[in-house]
């Protein structure tokens, strides 16, 4: 499974193209401003961590505001 890293402006819109790739809400870390996700693939040993930056909203415009960055990792090995 190939998934590129994305940037969204918005929850939403990163949360339901996760749900649409076939992944599962595992958990939620946050810390003041900072907010992150750990999202697993239900078939497939895939994890997804998505975070908030504060960063340019688009490419063409010099407005800054919350983006979430999708970052894909795997896991090698078994924590049970």
């Amino acid at each position: 499974m190939f998934i590129k890293e994305r940037k969204f402006n918005s929850y939403l819109l990163a949360k339901n193209y996760l749900r649409e790739l076939g992944f599962s809400f595992q958990s939620r870390h946050s810390f003041k401003e900072d907010k992150s996700e750990l999202w697993k693939h239900r078939n497939k040993n895939v994890w997804i961590h998505l975070k908030n930056d504060f960063d340019y909203q688009n490419f063409v415009s010099i407005d800054k505001g919350e983006v979430w960055n999708i970052n894909v990792f795997r896991r090698t090995y078994d924590t049970r």
